[in-house]
């Protein structure tokens, strides 16, 4: 509102009766609750069976951050609902599910050599994997598209995904 991008009287119109909710990564005892209610949305939705997923499974999804709230834990619970395979939803298919938009210096990218030295085929391992994931996403998880988005032939492409136990999606 000071800066003007933000009329007032709309403001006084939605603040009727203001809401204080802490972050998703603070109530970290409704992710279970949050999980079951979007697994049994979504497979009703598109008629399939509620996924099952093992304990390691939840444990990653209790461990993350939530930047994104609940809408991110929805998305992803679409997206486990959508790729997978009827099989227990493993800590590995999470995830490959789990999509992070982190800058070069969050993802641990080096602008220089320390002096200790690094470990280099980790920190390509763990762009490509990212990438992989961020092509995926852009096509909708379709994986020919994704494969030409990166420039890669299609086998290339597959190796890549069993490489780093990246699941799901469709031809």
């Amino acid at each position: 509102m000071a800066d003007g991008s933000f009329r007032e009287d709309l403001y006084y119109r939605l603040d009727v009766i203001p809401i204080r909710l802490p972050p998703l990564r603070l109530r970290t005892g409704d992710i279970p609750l949050l999980v079951k209610h979007f697994l049994e949305k979504f497979s009703q939705d598109g008629g399939k069976a509620v996924p099952v997923l093992t304990s390691q499974a939840m444990h990653v999804l209790l461990g993350h951050e939530w930047r994104g709230n609940v809408r991110e834990l929805e998305n992803l619970m679409e997206r486990v609902v959508t790729f997978s395979a009827g099989t227990p939803v493993s800590d590995d298919d999470i995830r490959g599910w789990l999509h992070r938009v982190l800058s070069p210096q969050q993802q641990g990218v080096p602008t220089d050599l320390p002096e200790d030295g690094l470990d280099l085929e980790g920190l390509i391992n763990g762009i490509e994997k990212d990438l992989l994931v961020k092509a995926l996403e852009r096509t909708m998880w379709v994986k020919k598209k994704a494969a030409r988005l990166l420039k890669l032939n299609t086998r290339s492409f597959r190796y890549r995904l069993e490489k780093y136990a990246i699941k799901g999606g469709r031809d």
